[in-house]
């Protein structure tokens, strides 16, 4: 039996409507642990990017669910409809016109986004991700711990000044 693809049933106007009445719920998982930070490093020192796969994925996943994650947020954002994705109007500010059913993988796209801006605008900001954006961005790939601590209390007061979430103190 071979897959059936929803860009296959997109002409069938009644598949189409029965699929687009789900709704989506993005969901915004933050943890303190950084999970990758030894494949980074190594990255970052000149050695190759590991070719990713399914057997892998499923190994990390396993050993994920032993990590200790420190202090986790998750927030379920609000649901998104296919429905209104699909027939939402178009907005002045948007400068492609857009018919989703002439061109359906342009409503993935646009779905996608929709999901992944929801999920981005709940995250919560952790010490964890302050201090590694500060790393990231030093200009001398170093810092003395005096100067972190003070540009992580400026970033603190930047978050909290944008009304972000965070789980700092």
């Amino acid at each position: 039996m071979s897959p059936v693809y929803l860009f296959s049933l997109w002409d069938n106007a009644d598949v189409v409507l029965a699929i687009v009445a789900a709704m989506l719920v993005p969901v915004a998982i933050s943890y303190d642990k950084v999970i990758e930070g030894g494949s980074y490093v190594n990255e970052m020192l000149g050695g190759s990017k590991k070719k990713e796969n399914l057997v892998d994925f499923l190994n990390a996943l396993n050993a994920t669910v032993r990590l200790n994650f420190g202090s986790i947020d998750i927030k379920i954002m609000p649901p998104i409809s296919l429905r209104q994705t699909l027939f939402a109007p178009l907005t002045p500010s948007s400068p492609l016109s857009h018919d989703y059913f002439k061109a359906p993988r342009l409503f993935v796209s646009s779905l996608a986004h929709r999901v992944l801006h929801a999920c981005n605008s709940g995250v919560t900001t952790t010490a964890t991700t302050l201090v590694a954006s500060l790393l990231l961005t030093a200009v001398n790939r170093g810092i003395h711990t005096k100067e972190l601590v003070d540009r992580v209390d400026w970033l603190k007061k930047q978050v909290r000044d944008a009304m972000l979430t965070c789980s700092y103190t």
